[in-house]
């Protein structure tokens, strides 16, 4: 008689808790527990660990159960997640980005300024046209302060 690993625990935990898990090294791995599992050429399913839960064999039916689960654990759980973490560092690197233009310049560079304005070697600033036909831009008026509010905006100056 075979006996076989019950891992109905694992493919519950993998639809009620998949925060719990994780892939790597191109293993699945439940992190509370440090049990890993793995599928070999055939489909087979095994449970990597340090105890005795590695001694028995998954079942062939349990081991389909277990994939099918881990797919949909990777695909409604880990993908998202992948792809909201790569989200969420663009939109860090590019505030990054943006606060760096507006960063005070260094003394070193007010002081070439100067001295090239003295001289009169300050470079022409233009302003930046922008493209009216670049697609996200069309149809969009430039920025202009609302009626009166150069009043406003000259009290607060003055201030």
């Amino acid at each position: 008689m075979t006996y076989y690993l019950d891992a109905r625990p694992m493919i519950r935990a993998l639809y009620e808790e998949p925060e719990q898990f994780e892939i790597r090294r191109n293993c699945l791995r439940h992190r509370p527990s440090k049990h890993w599992l793995v599928f070999d050429d055939e489909g087979n399913a095994r449970i990597l660990a340090r105890c005795d839960c590695m001694v028995l064999p998954v079942s062939r039916d349990q081991g389909e159960e277990l994939h099918e689960a881990a797919i949909a654990w990777e695909a409604s759980y880990w993908q998202p997640l992948l792809a909201r973490a790569a989200a969420e560092r663009r939109v860090t690197e590019i505030n990054r980005e943006f606060a760096g233009h507006f960063r005070p310049r260094r003394r070193w560079r007010a002081v070439i300024d100067a001295v090239r304005s003295l001289l009169g070697l300050a470079p022409q600033r233009s302003a930046i046209s922008v493209d009216p036909s670049l697609p996200e831009l069309a149809g969009q008026r430039p920025w202009r302060p609302a009626e009166g509010a150069e009043a406003r905006y000259a009290d607060l100056l003055s201030a």
